[in-house]
C-alpha cells in the first residue's frame, strides 16, 4: 500500500479532511493527515477539540482493505489506544497514561487528548477505518470552560519535538493496523490494565440521574462494566457521561 502524508497549515478538522479524501475511493492508499493548525477539532458524541498550535497534534490516518469483524470494532480502539501508549512511553518514561472510557487519554485525573475512530462497515466486517487522534503536549494555556484539561509535559521531566512525535504516532499506529492482529482478548486486557478508575467508586450521569458505580472494566463489545447497587451494568457509548469532580 502507497503512503501519502499530507502536512497542512491550518485546516478545520484533520479528521473530516482525511475523511474527505477517503471518498474518492482509493483503497491502495493510505492517507496521513497533520495540521499545524486546526479550527475545529472533532471529538466524541459532537464534541469539540481545543487545539494550541505549537503545543498540541491533530493527526489523522485513513486506512482501507482491513478486514475486521464488526463484533470486534472496540478492538480496532484497543488497537490503536496500544499504538498511543507504547509511543508516548517511550518519550515520557515518566508519566503512566490512562486510557478513560470511550475515547480520552489521561494522565493522573487530566485529560491530555483523545482518539477519535471513523469506521466503514461493509456486510459484517470493517474494511476502512480514519483514525483521528488529538494530543496536548506542551504547556497551553487553557480556555476556563474545559473542567480539566491538561498537557503531556506538565506531568514529564521530558521533552519532545511536535514534529517528532505525530510521526512516531502515526508510524506506529499504522504499524499495528497493518500488522497480524493479536488476540482480541489480550488486545482488552492491556486496555483494562490502563483503565482510569479501575476498581474505584465514581460518578456517573444515566438518564439524567447521577449514581455511584465502580468501575469493573470495559467488555469486549466495547461497553463500560460497572458494579451498582451490587449488581454489574453495561453501559453503551453516550448511555452515561462521567461526573467530572
Amino acid at each position: 500500500m502507497r503512503k501519502v502524508f499530507h502536512l497542512l497549515d491550518q485546516v478545520s478538522s484533520t479528521q473530516t479532511f482525511c475523511k474527505s479524501l477517503r471518498s474518492s475511493k482509493r483503497p491502495e492508499v493510505i492517507d496521513i493527515v497533520v495540521a499545524d493548525g486546526q479550527s475545529a477539532g472533532k471529538g466524541q458524541a459532537q464534541k469539540s477539540w481545543y487545539f494550541s498550535k505549537d503545543s498540541s497534534i491533530a493527526l489523522s490516518v485513513g486506512i482501507a482493505q482491513l478486514k475486521i469483524p464488526v463484533a470486534q470494532a472496540f478492538g480496532l480502539h484497543c488497537i490503536v489506544t496500544r499504538a498511543v501508549g507504547r509511543v508516548l512511553s517511550a518519550h515520557y518514561p515518566d508519566i503512566s497514561l490512562k486510557l478513560k472510557w470511550p475515547n480520552d487519554l489521561y494522565v493522573e485525573h487530566q485529560k491530555i487528548g483523545g482518539i477519535l475512530t471513523y469506521n466503514v462497515i461493509q456486510g459484517k466486517e470493517i474494511t476502512e477505518t480514519v483514525i483521528g487522534l488529538g494530543l496536548n503536549v506542551k504547556a497551553i494555556q487553557f480556555p476556563s470552560s474545559l473542567p480539566n484539561p491538561g498537557s503531556i509535559e506538565d506531568f514529564s521531566a521530558q521533552t519532545c519535538e511536535i514534529t517528532d512525535l505525530r510521526v512516531h504516532l502515526a508510524e506506529a499506529i499504522l504499524q499495528d493496523l497493518q500488522e497480524k492482529t493479536p488476540s482480541w482478548d489480550a488486545l482488552l486486557r492491556e486496555y483494562n490494565q490502563l483503565l482510569y478508575r479501575r476498581g474505584e467508586e465514581v460518578e456517573l450521569l444515566y438518564q439524567g440521574n447521577k449514581i455511584s458505580a465502580i468501575v469493573n472494566g470495559v467488555c469486549g463489545n466495547g461497553r463500560l462494566e460497572v458494579l451498582h447497587n451490587e449488581q454489574l451494568r453495561q453501559f453503551d457509548f453516550g448511555e452515561v457521561s462521567w461526573i467530572l469532580t
